[in-house]
């Protein structure tokens, strides 16, 4: 007798990265499927991670520290030893980052009412003047740090971690053409 599963044997590709991925692949291994990880970007620590060394350093100048990813919130947390001094508040953009907070012990003192992060910039509890640090990934465009200097904040904006496509992804192309993989 067959396996009476839903997806029996399908092969799913999966394209997160493979440190956001377990959970979703055992999923997939509960209802039958077969994942195949195939992550379509990797991240990466930034090329010259200076400036957030800079900043971090500093961190006691700063009001708040925004987080609107929680892979910002993994490479700061390197790089300041997960210790945020009690005059940095912290805000974050959504359940996804609070929790990676969590998970290093860092504090959430704000987060929006909707995840996304021109709300948070434009919600944030913020006193004209203030010091905001958003360490950021290479690909985000410059929306929060606009909204927060319109606001009247001082905002520093370092490169915090690197996104790249993984070019191994081509060959899933290939097996999907083939039917080497269902999904």
């Amino acid at each position: 007798m067959g396996d009476a599963r839903p997806l029996a044997a399908v092969r799913v590709v999966v394209t997160r990265p493979a440190a956001q991925s377990a959970e979703l692949m055992e999923r997939l291994r509960s209802v039958g499927a077969v994942p195949v990880a195939a992550p379509a970007i990797e991240i990466l620590p930034a090329d010259d991670d200076t400036p957030l060394l800079e900043c971090v350093a500093g961190l006691g100048r700063y009001a708040w520290i925004v987080f609107t990813s929680a892979n910002a919130v993994t490479f700061t947390a390197q790089a300041v030893d997960a210790h945020i001094p009690d005059t940095c508040r912290v805000a974050v953009v959504g359940a996804g980052t609070a929790s990676a907070c969590a998970s290093k012990g860092i504090p959430v003192h704000f987060q929006p009412s909707t995840a996304l992060g021109e709300t948070l910039a434009r919600e944030l509890p913020l006193d004209a003047g203030q010091r905001v640090l958003w360490p950021r990934g290479s690909l985000a465009p410059d929306t929060v740090a606009d909204i927060l200097r319109e606001r009247g904040a001082t905002v520093d904006a370092p490169i915090a971690y690197r996104t790249v496509t993984n070019l191994a992804l081509l060959g899933i192309v290939d097996a999907m053409r083939d039917r080497r993989v269902d999904a």
